[in-house]
């Protein structure tokens, strides 16, 4: 009954990507209802990117030892957990409280997805097989927005429920039909520490100077699709004032036109090109798309915009995830998945914070700041490209 298998991870991946999507779309409006301040809302998502932060070195080290759809299967039910207490909030701090912990074991389910499709590919399939991921994860995604902006119209409380109740039948899921692969982690393991916090001191065995550029890169991105993202859900609630519904369907149309991209883009840029220098580029139309959407004249055009935008953005993830899993192999693919997703977080927390103090002075502000972050991201990927050929020279 249980096996190795890529394509039922992926089943599994999928749900999880649109399971947790589910409250996405109705976020703002449960604040506007509770009569929040606008600032909590980007509080929340830094809340919830600390918790991400601080923990998913843990969930990969955990990973390793216990395997890493065994961790998957004990994330999700402790994240549904998590997101019904946020469902529940009805203060500030109830909310910031219970969204620090969905980002402890969201983050513990997404560091295991990541780390399990490296244990089960090779190098020379990596990129491709990452591509594939992207592509069902970004519509998988967009399907949880729209149906959670189309539930949330009739009931807030109901897509808590939903969302809960799918989760737990995700654990089970795993630990019933997934098995991990055969991967020696023991020389990683003996030397290793669960101590969620003695983990970070010992990622200076791993780190480099060539490594430190690379995830400078990773948090700015990070950080510019997080004031993106998170002030663009905003405006459309509150400066156009549209129901949740029209975050459901701008979502599930760029999953659509990501699902598109990453199966024909993505493919391209994995097998034809190198890989360090196409998401320079990639990151230079993502600041470009990023900047025209508070400009737009019309919703359609404002909608438009928003297209074109996240069907870059959701090119270049999968790039840096095949780029760190094959330039740097010195550690497992736990260690490797926790530290990347640790240091997304870091993007995602000022990105939230930022966000919230930006939009406050002015609705425009975020897409600029967004646009700044994506082309200071191509700047240091393109000094990430001479410093590994570098490294690549001294070692051949």
């Amino acid at each position: 009954m249980k096996k190795v298998s890529i394509g039922r991870f992926f089943v599994l991946a999928a749900l999880f990507s649109c399971f947790s999507g589910l409250v996405h779309p109705i976020t703002p409006i449960l604040f506007k209802s509770l009569n929040f301040p606008d600032y909590v809302y980007g509080v929340v998502f830094a809340s919830m990117s600390l918790g991400m932060f601080l923990f998913s070195p843990f969930w990969g080290e955990l990973g390793d030892r216990i395997g890493h759809s065994k961790s998957f299967a004990i994330a999700l039910p402790a994240y549904a957990i998590s997101q019904l207490a946020f469902g529940a909030s009805t203060t500030p701090l109830m909310a910031i409280i219970s969204r620090f912990f969905s980002g402890i074991t969201g983050g513990g389910a997404q560091v295991a997805v990541l780390a399990y499709i490296i244990n089960a590919t090779s190098v020379d399939n990596r990129g491709r097989i990452l591509a594939y991921y992207a592509a069902l994860d970004s519509v998988s995604k967009a399907l949880g927005f729209f149906i959670g902006g189309m539930i949330g119209t009739i009931s807030i409380r109901a897509v808590f429920m939903l969302q809960g109740a799918l989760l737990f039948t995700g654990a089970i899921f795993s630990l019933l039909f997934v098995k991990d692969p055969d991967v020696d982690n023991s020389i990683y393991v003996s030397s290793s520490s669960l101590n969620p916090f003695g983990i970070f001191s010992e990622m200076k065995y791993i780190m480099s100077k060539t490594l430190l550029i690379f995830l400078s890169s990773v948090i700015f991105s990070t950080l510019a699709t997080t004031v993106y993202d998170t002030a663009y859900n905003y405006y459309i609630n509150s400066e156009l004032n549209l129901l949740s519904s029209y975050n459901g369907i701008i979502k599930a149309i760029t999953g659509i036109t990501g699902l598109i991209a990453n199966f024909t883009v993505n493919i391209y840029i994995a097998d034809k090109t190198d890989m360090r220098k196409s998401i320079v580029v990639i990151f230079i139309l993502c600041g470009v798309f990023a900047i025209l959407a508070p400009f737009m004249p019309t919703v359609k055009l404002f909608f438009a915009g928003g297209i074109m935008f996240y069907l870059v953005n959701t090119i270049y993830i999968p790039i840096q995830q095949a780029i760190i899993m094959t330039d740097f192999n010195n550690a497992s693919s736990g260690s490797m998945s926790g530290i990347l997703n640790s240091v997304r977080s870091v993007g995602m927390i000022f990105g939230s914070l930022l966000e919230g103090v930006l939009f406050t002075i002015s609705s425009i502000l975020p897409f600029v700041a967004s646009s700044l972050f994506f082309l200071i991201s191509a700047m240091i990927s393109y000094i990430y490209i001479k410093e590994i050929t570098k490294v690549k020279k001294v070692y051949n």
